[in-house]
């Protein structure tokens, strides 16, 4: 068996799933054949914006959509829904 570099738990390797873009093979959670992305990995990978109204670092996360099914900015300092503090009433 073979553990995550980043949280330690369980993947496994399959010959069939590639990537297309570098041909290497993808880590699958263990018991499927799902990609492995544990926190860790998506903290490393995460692409960060500065809020258009105040400035402070944001990101975009699929599992963080509103009801319309749109993106909610997030607060790097603090994982939670950004709050600006300098939106306009």
């Amino acid at each position: 068996m073979t553990e995550c570099r980043l949280c330690g738990e369980i993947i496994h390797f399959s010959d069939n799933i590639v990537s297309e873009r570098t041909g290497k093979k993808i880590p699958l959670s263990e018991g499927s054949d799902e990609s492995h992305r544990c926190a860790e990995w998506e903290a490393q990978h995460r692409k960060y914006y500065n809020c258009n109204d105040c400035g402070a670092e944001i990101y975009f996360d699929d599992r963080h959509l509103s009801k319309n099914g749109k993106h909610i900015p997030l607060s790097k300092s603090t994982g939670g829904p950004h709050e600006c503090g300098d939106r306009a009433a």
